[in-house]
């Protein structure tokens, strides 16, 4: 099976991407279109209420049918990266771009609630706090599902001899402390178990 290109993945799941990412993005929390992209601004427990315990989240596999999601991206001009939950502080510069391939992604689910059950209880507050709405709710997105790519690898393309991991040895970071990587050459970088920084979202605008 051909791989599948990253925006060609998007679209098919209706996956939207972050431009930066933190771990305490998870279902349940509101998202604001800037003109880059969509970042976090809050979280509706802060609106709705309940207990902490029900807004408890659940990491599973993403019900995906396909092989290998590819990814490409240029780094003329750029020495560092930061993708995935994977962070390469330096030691880039010798390279032209790099091809991600993504093979496990997973997702993000709400434990208490769902969409379902989230839309009359945000009906309720919107028709009781108008001013709050519209002030800090409208236009914003909720996200339901936020997803992680697990395992991913890293391929650099440079010139002939230009050896990636040993420029970029003890520049890299996971984000997820169950995260690890290692080098099958040296220009090709398997990341696992990366699953704490969300790359995308889905979910519906309120």
């Amino acid at each position: 099976m051909a791989p599948l290109p990253f925006p060609q993945f998007l679209n098919r799941y209706g996956i939207k991407l972050f431009v930066a990412s933190t771990p305490d993005i998870v279902p349940g929390v509101i998202i604001e279109r800037r003109n880059r992209g969509f970042f976090r601004c809050g979280h509706l427990e802060t609106f709705l209420g309940g207990s902490h315990k029900s807004w408890d989240v659940k990491l599973q596999p993403a019900n995906f049918v396909y092989g290998t999601v590819e990814r490409k991206l240029s780094l003329t001009g750029r020495a560092s990266l930061n993708e995935f939950g994977v962070m390469i502080g330096g030691g880039l510069a010798r390279a032209r771009s790099v091809r991600f391939d993504i093979q496990n992604v997973k997702a993000r689910t709400l434990v208490g609630y769902d969409k379902l059950s989230l839309i009359p209880l945000l009906s309720k507050y919107r028709k009781q706090n108008r001013r709050q709405w519209n002030r800090l709710l409208n236009d914003k997105w909720v996200a339901d599902y936020t997803y992680y790519a697990t395992q991913v690898v890293f391929s650099f393309d440079t010139e002939i001899n230009v050896n990636i991991r040993a420029d970029t040895s003890g520049k890299i970071s996971i984000s997820s402390a169950r995260g690890s990587f290692n080098w099958n050459s040296k220009g090709r970088l398997i990341v696992t178990n990366s699953d704490e920084m969300p790359f995308g979202f889905s979910g519906w605008k309120l």
